[in-house]
C-alpha cells in the first residue's frame, strides 16, 4: 500500500499534527518492511 501511495506522489516525509512522519509512524508499530520501503524511497529519518 505504501509503494502505491508513493507512486501516486504522496509526501513521504509530510509532517502530521502530532509531528511525525510516516517513517516515525512505521517504527512506532514494529514494521520493518513499510520502514524499509519509506526509506529506500528517499524518506528521512533526521526529520522532527
Amino acid at each position: 500500500m505504501v509503494e502505491v501511495l508513493i507512486s501516486h506522489g504522496a509526501n513521504i516525509n509530510e509532517i502530521n499534527k502530532n509531528g511525525e512522519t510516516a517513517l516515525h509512524i512505521a517504527a512506532y508499530h514494529y514494521s520493518k518492511e513499510t520502514a524499509k520501503v519509506l526509506i529506500s524511497h528517499g524518506a528521512s529519518y533526521a526529520l522532527r
